[in-house]
């Protein structure tokens, strides 16, 4: 009696220690299916540029990436004065484009669909703009908002014109008083990440600032101002800006920054573990 009783005893034993093993055993490999957060470490990629139809594109070699960002340029400013970012947002991971589609053509001739983000639809996309570029990086913002997709997340730097004349089959549409008719641009009602960057220099007024923050959502917005700054030096727009010592930090910034916010971003989707 005494010897079938420890039998059965050891026959439980031996099941819950299977079950045990089991779900440890399924614990692990849910953990491993989970993937390293490769954005948190610090990369150093090669980086392939391509010149496409409407954008430049920096690519990180020999790696697949899982985020990129969509850049829209100053006023008739080239995409080649933005390297020194989109070089080490590629180099860190990520797929950048800057569209050549500079202010005007952004707006007169406006595209919801981005030719990057449909040649990569795996990819999720940031999508950034400086001084007019950045309206247009709203109204982008705005736009997928509506359709009930969001992007990762804004980025803006010194943004300006978040409204455009509206435009219909060519035609400027007026009101009943024969007044241009406007369309403004907004994502203040809606969540999406966002990143601005501020200077303070005097092309930077309080009127402009102001309404920058009223056309986006405070709640899920990173503001920061940086110090002995330019918003020319976002971009190189001269040989005297490229040389500056506090153009040069600027930039430095403004890539650490952006990085920061990006990193960020990504942690809170919970897609990796780092």
């Amino acid at each position: 009696m005494k010897k079938r009783i420890f039998t059965k005893l050891n026959i439980l034993l031996i099941i819950i220690t299977l079950i045990c093993f089991g779900v440890f055993a399924v614990g692990c490999n849910r953990n491993e299916d989970k993937p390293q957060n490769p954005y948190a470490v610090k990369n150093n990629f090669s980086v392939t540029v391509t010149d496409c139809e409407d954008a430049v594109e920096f690519a990180p070699e020999g790696f697949s990436p899982d985020f990129g960002m969509v850049l829209f340029t100053g006023a008739l400013v080239n995409p080649e004065k933005y390297e020194y970012l989109a070089r080490a947002l590629a180099a860190q991971g990520y797929l950048v484009a800057i569209s050549k589609l500079a202010y005007p053509q952004a707006y007169g001739n406006y595209n919801p669909n981005i030719s990057t983000m449909l040649k990569y639809p795996k990819i999720k996309f940031f999508i950034a703009g400086h001084d007019v570029g950045g309206g247009a990086a709203v109204r982008h913002a705005m736009d997928y908002a509506a359709h009930g997709y969001n992007a990762t997340g804004v980025i803006l730097l010194a943004p300006t014109h978040f409204k455009t004349q509206k435009f219909e089959n060519g035609q400027l549409v007026k009101d009943e008083n024969g007044n241009p008719v406007w369309d403004h641009f907004s994502i203040a009602d809606a969540s999406i990440p966002t990143l601005l960057l501020e200077t303070d220099d005097l092309l930077r007024t309080e009127e402009l600032k102001a309404e920058a923050q009223q056309h986006i959502n405070g709640n899920v917005t990173t503001l920061n101002t940086l110090k002995n700054s330019s918003s020319l030096a976002f971009s190189t727009v001269s040989a005297s800006l490229t040389d500056d010592k506090s153009a040069i930090e600027q930039r430095s910034n403004t890539v650490s920054a952006t990085m920061d916010f990006m990193l960020k971003t990504i942690r809170s989707l919970g897609i990796y573990k780092d």
